[in-house]
């Protein structure tokens, strides 16, 4: 007996190492793919220039200097880089742009920041539980990289402004906050290891990697025949994605005149005043996602938790 609760203690603890290991391993990889990109972006493509990639890099002079003097003014340096009329959205189209380049490369696209949605540029949550526990598994562990250290210590910083109301420390924290600013795509390369890892994906902060993953893997089942894909909703779930793809490249000649024919024919799918057109789309959808929630390992995807709660709707039988 002695034996037997030795050798499950033991299986216990490899199994508790191997937990701890794996999700060291996250951290790790979200550190190196979030190097991969900005390396692709700002020097193999030659876009050093953009605010994308020269936010990046005084965020790194930031955090390897301590000089009070150089830190102010690097500080005020992102607060200008951050700030101004038409600024945010140029920052979000290079934040698209980068990682839709990225993500399209051979050796990229298995990457986990690769499943994760790219509409926008990506802000941090507001605040809730499931936010603090995924802080509370990054900034557990060692190694991380300065951006990654940023994160935690602009988490820890926010907690302390939510636990005063004394309006000199409030001030005080918030100047503060402005060294830890939060760089796009290190906070979204830590939150899709994250979402990737146990059960994680369940949590609110995963929420819309969630509904995007299970949107990829209902098209592949919905349009997977060829028979399929010669319907009118698989058409136009096509030629979405290609917009969206469209939407991530830089704004040139090009990429301009690719978009306009994209529109084109997504506008020719379903004319305005064609509402037989948008109704046979509606039909499709509705179809394919009855076939596909009626499926046991589905039933807790969003949109299937969504349609068993339509009155009228069909629940699968299992």
């Amino acid at each position: 007996p002695q034996g037997g609760r030795g050798h499950m203690l033991l299986a216990t603890l490899l199994v508790t190492v191997a937990v701890a290991n794996a999700a060291a391993s996250r951290v790790s990889t979200a550190s190196t793919t979030t190097a991969k990109l900005y390396t692709y972006w700002c020097e193999t493509t030659n876009h050093a220039s953009d605010a994308l990639c020269k936010r990046h890099e005084l965020l790194m002079r930031l955090q390897s200097t301590k000089e009070p003097s150089e830190r102010s003014a690097l500080i005020k340096q992102m607060s200008s880089r951050v700030g101004g009329t038409g600024t945010s959205k140029n920052f979000s189209q290079e934040y698209m742009a980068a990682k839709t380049a990225f993500c399209q490369l051979k050796e990229s696209s298995d990457l986990t920041l690769c499943s994760q949605p790219t509409r926008s540029l990506p802000k941090p949550k507001v605040s809730d539980s499931s936010v603090t526990a995924m802080y509370t598994w990054l900034c557990a562990k060692k190694d991380l990289s300065s951006a990654q250290q940023s994160l935690c210590r602009r988490e820890e910083v926010l907690g302390q402004i939510k636990a005063t109301t004394d309006a000199a420390q409030r001030s005080a924290l918030y100047k503060k906050l402005k060294e830890f600013p939060v760089l796009p795509v290190t906070y979204h390369a830590v939150t899709a290891e994250y979402c990737d890892l146990g059960k994680n994906i369940e949590s609110k902060v995963c929420l819309e990697t969630k509904v995007t993953r299970e949107s990829r893997d209902f098209q592949a089942y919905a349009c997977s025949s060829t028979e399929e894909t010669t319907k009118v909703f698989c058409k136009q779930m096509v030629l979405r994605d290609k917009l969206r793809t469209a939407q991530g490249s830089q704004y040139t000649a090009e990429s301009i005149e690719a978009r306009k024919k994209i529109m084109t024919e997504l506008l020719a799918l379903t004319p305005a005043k064609d509402l037989e057109a948008r109704r046979q789309i509606a039909r499709e959808r509705a179809e394919a996602t009855k076939r596909f929630c009626a499926q046991p390992a589905k039933v807790s995807y969003h949109m299937c938790a969504n349609l068993n709660r339509v009155p009228g709707a069909v629940t699968a039988q299992h």
